[in-house]
């Protein structure tokens, strides 16, 4: 008996295995295919069309082929969504016998999806199920709380431009999605990840959710954030006018609750270039920040960012505001400032920033100090402040020499291979015209002090203006004259060509003339004692001790 019903039970075992073998021939799968595109178009409010669809009842699948995704006609003619296969995962039971379809896992094979921002700032994702939710007193008996055990995308490719635009749209390929226990009510678990446009590749994992009833752009979401090899200039974060590029790294956290977003982390740049002119920087820059986002004003607030360049450390602040067009009308105030930073950590970064020093030499030493506003749009930015150097030495580089008749005026020599500046600083103004430095003041023992001011063109052409204020040696003898009386001597000082050959252009004659002019008018209130010191050979003087040999 009992091996009879051993039997029994193993036909009973084929007999189903062969039904559920026989099934998908049996049934007309595709007559479920209107029920299917009708509820997919009421529930995302796009027309959805669904090509072949197949059953698989061992693995409990149905396979849509050939998937469409309607975009908002407001947006584009053209579909949101293209997939070569879509595979459900459906519930058997209510399939067979009720002929009720009970999602339990869905997975998006080869899509291609195309993001549009119009130029007010609206994605057209963001009304998708708006058609749904407009009728959901109607739908509610049909459309309950959609909720999808997992939830997957391979091989994807996302396409984002802008509206009315002609630049290139950003393509990010090799999209990969999974969502667990997702829901439309409830938050989810997500991991995301793309190949980046240009090169590099960008992570985003965490959760996401409750989706909003009428804009999947305030979608809450908690999230970390990697990204590797962001190309500046192939992703389009910054206009191309900016000069601004190289490849950066982001280590993010990123918090928003769909109307207010918070990113904190830390920014790492390389082969950065900061000017428009400028040329790869092998120097490193590392800036930890904290940015607060209002996505319904398109503002922001950089509430604290500390920027280091090799040992040197900068800190920034400012805001920023957006209108919801392209990265270059992005409007920004912003606030950098450092003190007493040191001059070699910078050196590698003058590439970058397109400053030219003469040819076969470099800075040593010494500190610099600055503080600096960048204001305006980003592709017109308008860089103002005032900056400091102390103690550094401009190696490979004379300046007397190149002054020299200024030199032999002050009495030095001009044999010493490099020239020590004990101190400089300027008020600087940067724009897409040129730079503009006033208020300089240099001191020197090449040359003594000097004041002037004078631009920079794009080009690299220098026109300044400088009066220098030789100490010692006859000029220096005839400018403590003429201080007693009329003024203080300088001699006018032309600097032409350009940073890396500077041209200078000395009057020295003049200067001479004029000093001479204003001693004779101080000279009588010079003790006679003075000149007798400055011009003849020093004698003991009885009414000084010190004069006194011992």
């Amino acid at each position: 008996m009992k091996k009879h019903w051993l039997m029994i039970t193993g036909i009973a075992l084929v007999i189903v295995a062969l039904t559920l073998l026989a099934l998908p021939f049996l049934i007309n799968i595709n007559s479920f295919r209107p029920q299917l595109e009708a509820r997919a178009s009421a529930a995302l409010g796009r027309k959805v069309k669904l090509g072949e669809l197949r059953l698989s009842i061992l693995r409990g699948t149905l396979v849509a082929n050939d998937i469409e995704v309607a975009d908002d006609p407001a947006f584009s003619p053209s579909n949101f969504l293209m997939a070569k296969s879509l595979e459900i995962a459906v519930e058997l039971k209510p399939l067979l016998f009720s002929r009720q379809v009970n999602v339990v896992g869905l997975v998006l094979e080869h899509p291609t999806i195309t993001l549009i921002q119009a130029n007010d700032g609206a994605w057209n994702f963001s009304t998708l199920g708006a058609a749904a939710i407009k009728n959901q007193d109607q739908l509610k008996s049909k459309m309950p709380a959609i909720t999808v055990a997992r939830f997957g995308v391979n091989d994807g490719t996302l396409i984002v431009k802008k509206a009315d635009s002609n630049r290139q749209p950003m393509v990010y390929r090799n999209v990969r999605m999974e969502v667990s226990d997702f829901s439309s009510a409830s938050s989810f678990h997500f991991k995301l990840t793309t190949l980046l446009p240009g090169e590099g590749d960008a992570g985003l994992s965490g959760t996401a959710g409750p989706l909003p009833s009428r804009d999947l752009s305030r979608t809450p979401i908690d999230a970390t954030v990697k990204v590797n090899n962001l190309h500046l200039a192939a992703y389009g974060v910054v206009p191309p006018e900016s000069g601004i590029d190289g490849l950066v790294n982001l280590d993010e956290t990123l918090h928003t609750d769909g109307t207010r977003t918070t990113l904190r982390g830390t920014f790492t740049g390389s082969n950065m270039t900061l000017s428009p002119r400028g040329s790869p920087s092998p120097t490193v820059i590392s800036i930890r920040h904290a940015i607060v986002l209002d996505l319904t004003s398109r503002s922001g607030t950089l509430t604290d960012a500390d920027i280091a360049i090799g040992q040197a450390l900068l800190h920034a602040s400012g805001t920023f505001q957006n209108d919801g067009r392209q990265a270059r009308h992005t409007i920004i105030n912003l606030q950098v400032s450092g003190t007493d930073m040191p001059i070699d950590a910078f050196q590698s970064m003058f590439p970058a920033l397109n400053i030219k020093l003469p040819l076969g030499s470099h800075l040593q030493g010494g500190t610099v100090s600055a503080k600096l506003n960048a204001t305006g749009p980003l592709s017109a930015l308008v860089i103002t402040g005032a900056i400091s150097a102390a103690n550094t030495t401009l190696v490979g580089y004379n300046l007397g020499s190149q002054l020299g008749s200024v030199a032999s005026l002050a009495g030095k020599a001009v044999a010493a291979p490099d020239t020590v500046f004990q101190s400089a600083s300027f008020n600087v103004t940067v724009t897409s015209t040129g730079i503009k430095l006033d208020q300089i003041a240099v001191d020197t023992p090449a040359v003594g002090p000097a004041t002037g001011s004078g631009t920079v063109s794009p080009t690299g052409q220098l026109n300044f203006a400088m009066l220098a204020y030789p100490t010692h040696g006859v000029a220096g003898a005839l400018t403590r004259m003429a201080s007693v009386g009329a003024g203080k001597g300088n001699v006018p000082v032309a600097i032409e060509g350009t940073a890396e050959k500077p041209v200078y252009v000395a009057d020295v004659g003049a200067a001479a003339k004029s000093m001479v002019a204003q001693t004779a008018k101080g000279v009588a209130s010079v003790p006679a004692r003075a000149i007798k010191r400055l011009f003849g050979k020093k004698k003991p003087d009885d009414d000084n001790p010190d004069d006194n040999p011992k």
